[in-house]
């Protein structure tokens, strides 16, 4: 039983580098796909996600004709930009780089941060939506709970959305102790099972 106990205190000591490995884990996220959303193949890559959503659909001039369009041609390249395609995307670019660096900033000023962590978190809820209303999300032969390629990679702006929250909570109470609303967190030291919550 020592043996396990001393496992979970080296364990335990990972929480405080964990949080930071979430921060920064979503920074690189939002930063790498934001900076995407500049190049020409991604912002055609996320129109059928926002076409087929009453959040996006009304970003696009032609949304409902964008399948026959889908191949790189100067025609097609084109009518993306009259579909304001290209603009859509280089929004949501900004706004992802934007998030990014609220996060980044969160590391000194626990006030961005908790900003930041919550748009993430609503950014994520948006993304996951799209796994309701996207065509093609669940393999077609078998369903639900059978998701395809797109749908699983839908499926992980779950942990966005929890990733987002966990940072705006942490950061929160780093304000509040900051600006003297909380007292500084206290080492638990009782051994006593149940006294300590």
């Amino acid at each position: 039983m020592r043996l396990n106990q001393q496992i979970a205190q080296k364990i335990s000591q990972f929480k405080d580098r964990a949080f930071w490995c979430v921060r920064l884990s979503l920074f690189v996220i939002l930063a790498w796909m934001g900076s995407l959303k500049f190049v020409d193949y991604e912002a055609r890559g996320i129109v059928p996600l926002l076409v087929h959503s009453p959040l996006g659909k009304w970003l696009y001039h032609h949304a409902q004709s964008y399948q026959e369009h889908t191949k790189d041609t100067p025609e097609n390249r084109a009518w993306h930009q009259q579909n304001k395609t290209y603009q859509v995307s280089y929004a949501i670019g900004a706004l992802e780089l934007f998030l990014a660096f609220l996060l980044l900033l969160g590391l000194w000023f626990p006030l961005s941060g908790m900003v930041g962590g919550v748009l993430v978190a609503g950014m994520g809820l948006v993304t996951l939506s799209f796994i309701i209303t996207t065509p093609g999300i669940w393999m077609p032969h078998l369903g639900f709970p059978y998701l395809s390629g797109g749908g699983q990679s839908l499926l992980k702006d779950l942990l966005l959305f929890s990733g987002g929250f966990l940072v705006a909570g942490l950061d929160a109470q780093r304000w509040l102790e900051r600006n003297g609303f909380l007292s500084a967190p206290t080492q638990n030291t009782c051994d006593k099972k149940g006294c300590c919550g």
